[in-house]
């Protein structure tokens, strides 16, 4: 009965027509079956494409929890640095004295500081620094980050220049140079002199800085200025070039942060203003050197002319002052580190930074993320802006303006602060970063020594550096007293550096694991969905989270050519400093170490960059024009940083690998058979039109003949079979 149900069902088909069936065959006419056979393979290459694009997002599997994405897959193990217990090396920030008022220096500067500074009792360094300094003799001051020792040579140095007989006036000219390694540092200085100078009119202050107009700086030098405070490679700009300067009068000269300015490169810069401040004195008449620094060691004293041997003071706050003395840093810091593979560096970075913010009541949050190059900053702060703030995609997006970030519900300001941006672009980023109660500074080494940013709560460390670095930076928080963490973010190849923070530094730091900080992610999975052809994909785990987030970093990063070669420069960027590492740390740092797709992954790119021409655009212009300019003789080893004048601007600039000098038109080898009157010629670049020159030798010009010969009666032939055509149709 069910076959012939069947049977009855085949019959009952409506049979077409001859009609139809015609009708059917004249609509399928040859071209359209050619156009009809194209899309379907146009719309076959889509879907591979599209089924491509998902294999690769999610491995061509749903979001389960019992899956791993290409995030998590092949990383290397991360391996386990157990916590030891270090007795780390505090000192006491505020001293013994209860008031202000048995200081001795002028009155005036005591309400000063109560009244503009909210200053009531003195830090340790402070109160040691300042009766000794007084007395007239060499000082070297070494005292942890953020304890006070910019007042600490400050008050006594105003003290003793507003008593000198006959008072000092403008045009009695430099009392006192003060020289510091960066244009924030010298504006940060000019600032604090100002303030306590307010009851003394008649002395002048004035900072000197590369970047601001010469020739303003010129004019004040002439009217007369009793306080400079300059880079060494702008005084040293000044003292070449501007006659009006005198240092006949100077008393003090002032070294702030001495070793990050030999570190930089100002070695020769100073020796010239050391020589030149020299040949006004006679033996008996000497100006007094003072020296503050977290690090210094006796070679850097000797440097500035301070012998250890003669009556200079040597204060220690920490313990007696030698130059293997533990670096000090704050008690009230708290120090961690979380070691992350590369792939998983950037979406940790950003469930970090959503830690911090995500509490909307906490008032007080500002972080100072620290990396490692120009390129690096700017990259990341395009994109972290775009991330947790929401920007808009632009223009050139194919599927349209996309909305593409909004993890924080409350919007956070963020900030960029880079050795190649102007004087007046960073004085603004200083003082509206400072101004703030949260925010997030973007910045490289410029920002690590000296600078006195308020309420920093987190230093986060995304690039490490030499433990040295590592300690000025994480002194931009927990200063005076207050409380500060820090975080630094490693490979799992360099993992050894905690243990050489923690033996030989006495630094006690914290782990973290990677995975308590991607929890954060799981606050924001709501906004964090994958959508494909019929569904949306919410994930649900923190390493789901962490995929779709990189998900849509990529398709941020890889939305338009503008913002795939900015992370393209940032990826090289990365190389060349992990290059640049010293021999010292080249067991940690090296580039050897380093998983290029990885590497290449955290920035967000999808292919490889060319590593052959490994510098930017920018470097070409900048640094190399800089060095032919003022024929410094500089060598680009690895191991070696460049020699030049403007180190403050642009010192996070690092060289290529290997640099080749190649002429734009390289001439063919000469051979043994050289014939006379033969001439060789590369034409890659130009047309043998435009040079105006015979490819070949004279004796060819029989040949040229020939072939002109040729020509003209093809022209003639042609000209024919047109006159004859033109009869025809006549």
């Amino acid at each position: 009965m069910e076959d012939n149900n069947l049977l009855l069902n085949i019959i009952s088909e409506p049979i077409p027509t001859k009609s139809k069936l015609l009708e059917k065959k004249s609509v399928k006419r040859k071209h359209d079956v050619v156009e009809e056979k194209l899309i379907d393979d146009e719309s076959t290459k889509k879907k591979k494409r599209h089924e491509r694009v998902k294999l690769d997002l999610c491995q061509g599997r749903e979001m389960k929890s019992s899956k791993r994405s290409s995030l998590f897959a092949n990383n290397p193990t991360i391996p386990h640095i157990e916590d030891i217990n270090v007795e780390a090396a505090n000192e006491e920030i505020f001293g013994t004295a209860s008031s202000l008022d048995i200081m001795p220096v002028h009155p005036h500067i005591i309400s000063c500081l109560k009244q503009k500074f909210d200053i009531n009792r003195l830090t340790n360094v402070q109160e040691k620094s300042i009766p000794a300094i007084l007395t007239g003799q060499d000082v070297i001051i070494k005292s942890q980050t953020g304890s006070g020792k910019t007042l600490a040579y400050v008050i006594p140095t105003i003290h003793r220049i507003q008593m000198i007989e006959p008072l000092v006036r403008r045009e009695t000219g430099p009392i006192a140079i003060v020289l510091v390694p960066t244009k924030e540092l010298v504006q940060q200085t000019y600032e604090v002199f100002q303030k306590l100078l307010t009851s003394f009119v008649r002395i002048v202050c004035s900072p000197l800085v590369g970047g601001s107009n010469r020739n303003h700086e010129k004019k004040r030098i002439r009217r007369g200025l009793n306080i400079l405070i300059s880079t060494p490679g702008r005084l040293c700009d000044h003292i070449d070039n501007t006659q009006s300067l005198s240092f006949k009068n100077i008393q003090f000269l002032i070294f702030d942060e001495a070793d990050k300015m030999l570190d930089m490169g100002f070695a020769d810069a100073i020796k010239k203003i050391i020589q030149t401040i020299t040949k006004h004195f006679d033996k008996e008449k000497q100006f007094q050197r003072i020296l503050l620094s977290a690090t210094p060691t006796t070679a850097l004293n000797e440097f500035v002319g301070i012998n250890l041997n003669t009556s200079s003071l040597r204060i220690d706050i920490s313990e007696e002052f030698n130059e293997e003395s533990v670096i000090t840093v704050p008690k009230t810091l708290k120090q961690m580190f979380t070691i992350v593979p590369s792939k998983l560096r950037f979406v940790t970075l950003i469930a970090f930074l959503l830690k911090i913010f995500h509490n909307i009541n906490n008032k007080k949050a500002k972080v100072l993320l620290f990396l490692a190059t120009n390129d690096l900053v700017r990259f990341h702060y395009d994109v972290i802006n775009a991330i947790l703030n929401g920007e808009k995609d632009d223009d050139m997006d194919e599927q349209g303006d996309l909305q593409f970030g909004h993890l924080l519900n409350q919007p956070i300001k963020l900030f960029r602060l880079q050795g190649d941006m102007t004087h007046q672009e960073r004085t603004n980023v200083f003082h509206e970063f400072s101004k703030l109660t949260r925010g997030i500074l973007l910045c490289t080494n410029v920002a690590a020594r000296g600078l006195d940013l308020p309420s920093v709560t987190w230093i986060i460390q995304y690039h490490p550096t030499s433990p040295i670095d590592y300690i000025h930076r994480i002194g931009r928080t927990a200063r005076l007293g207050s409380i500060g963490r820090s975080l630094i973010f490693l490979l799992p190849n360099e993992a050894e550096y905690v243990t050489t923070l923690q033996e030989k530094y006495k630094m006690s730091l914290k782990s973290i694991a990677p995975d308590d900080i991607l929890e954060t992610l799981l606050s924001s999975c709501e906004k964090l969905k994958q959508h494909f052809e019929t569904r949306t994909v919410t994930p649900k785990t923190a390493e789901q989270c962490a995929s779709s987030l990189h998900h849509h970093f990529e398709e941020y990063v890889n939305g338009s050519d503008e913002r795939i070669e900015q992370a393209r420069q940032a990826y090289l960027s990365f190389i060349r400093y992990y290059a640049s590492f010293s021999r010292e740390w080249k067991y940690l740092f090296h580039v050897k170490n380093l998983h290029r797709g990885h590497v290449a992954k955290s920035f967000g790119l999808k292919q490889l960059p060319d590593e052959s021409n490994n510098h930017s655009m920018n470097e070409r212009k900048g640094t190399f024009a800089s060095l032919s300019k003022r024929n410094k003789s500089t060598t680009l080893n690895e191991n070696e940083t460049i020699d030049i004048d403007d180190k403050e601007q642009d010192e996070e600039s690092i060289p290529p690998l290997k640099v080749e000098k190649k002429n734009h038109f390289d001439r063919a080898p000469l051979s043994n058979n050289f014939k006379p009157r033969q001439r060789f010629r590369n034409f890659s670049h130009i047309s043998e039109f435009g040079d105006g020159l015979e490819l070949t030798t004279t004796k060819s010009n029989k040949k040229k003949d020939k072939i002109d010969e040729f020509l003209e009666k093809k022209r003639e032939r042609n000209t024919i079979k047109r006159l004859y055509g033109r009869k025809k149709l006549d």
